[in-house]
């Protein structure tokens, strides 16, 4: 189940990362085009484009956790290389592209899918410098700390009363005997 759920957060990744990638460059193309999303199509695409956004952060959110969560000591799957990365984006970003301008009622051109390429392109660049940095510098400071912290929680949690019970009673005893007075009482 765990392998499923990992596959198909990736799968969710990726597919957020081409949505926004998507609406980026159709945004881009219509700029460079001069022509207006004011038209009666394009009511979807700032709702579209707010969603978008939210799950990109969501999945990025999610990628983090995971890379801080994987145990150092068991192997990690190798990311896919980079030109396959952008080659899946790209693909699914261009026909995002051709799908979105067929629904509104336009033929998908040529430039519009150079767009789309050249925005999956830097997409793709700024997702690999960013989980190289995670990886190189982030993920080894959060490691450290939550290895401290969780040293931290584990001395303050509290042993089993049956295992406390007879050298506190103990303790107790000789201390009466000992000092005439009971120990003190600490937590």
């Amino acid at each position: 189940m765990s392998a499923y759920l990992r596959r198909a957060s990736g799968i969710a990744s990726l597919l957020s990362v081409a949505a926004f990638g998507t609406l980026a460059g159709h945004a881009v193309t219509y700029l460079l085009k001069g022509r207006t999303t004011d038209d009666g199509h394009h009511g979807y695409f700032s709702p579209l484009l707010a969603v978008a956004i939210a799950s990109v952060l969501l999945c990025g959110i999610v990628a983090v956790v995971r890379l801080l969560t994987v145990p150092s000591n068991r192997a990690v799957r190798e990311a896919p290389s980079s030109l396959t990365f952008y080659v899946t984006l790209a693909t699914l970003q261009v026909a995002g592209f051709a799908a979105l301008e067929f629904f509104e009622g336009n033929a998908p051109d040529l430039i519009g899918c150079g767009i789309e390429a050249l925005t999956a392109l830097a997409i793709a660049a700024f997702v690999f410098f960013l989980s190289s940095f995670a990886e190189r510098y982030v993920a080894p400071v959060v490691t450290t700390y939550l290895r401290r912290a969780r040293n931290a929680f584990n001395a303050l949690r509290r042993l089993p009363a049956d295992f406390v019970q007879p050298p506190l009673r103990l303790a107790v005893c000789a201390g009466i005997c000992r000092f005439k007075r009971p120990p003190p009482i600490i937590g």
